[in-house]
């Protein structure tokens, strides 16, 4: 805390988190338009790539969910891999 000339404490800002935005849970859609927001909105929150594989894994649902769990652990710590893999849907 800081404070100001006359000893009192600056105001502190909070910011807002709701203002943030989250990455996109996969719902029923086609996966390449998917994947593209999915690249976009981490780009936003300055995600590094290496964790997009770990990100994107937990975002999935329904058949996505399930080819991912069907893929080997090589295949699911690598995004790139995992692009590749979609098609498969």
């Amino acid at each position: 805390m800081h404070l100001t000339a006359q000893g009192k404490p600056e105001a502190v800002t909070i910011p807002d988190v709701a203002a943030r935005p989250t990455l996109p849970v996969c719902q029923e859609e086609d996966i390449a338009t998917y994947l593209t927001r999915f690249e976009r909105v981490a780009k936003l929150l300055q995600l590094e790539p290496s964790m997009y594989a770990v990100r994107l894994g937990c975002l999935l649902t329904a058949k996505t969910a399930d080819l991912y769990v069907s893929l080997s652990p090589e295949t699911t710590k690598d995004y790139d891999a995992l692009k590749k893999s979609a098609d498969r849907i």
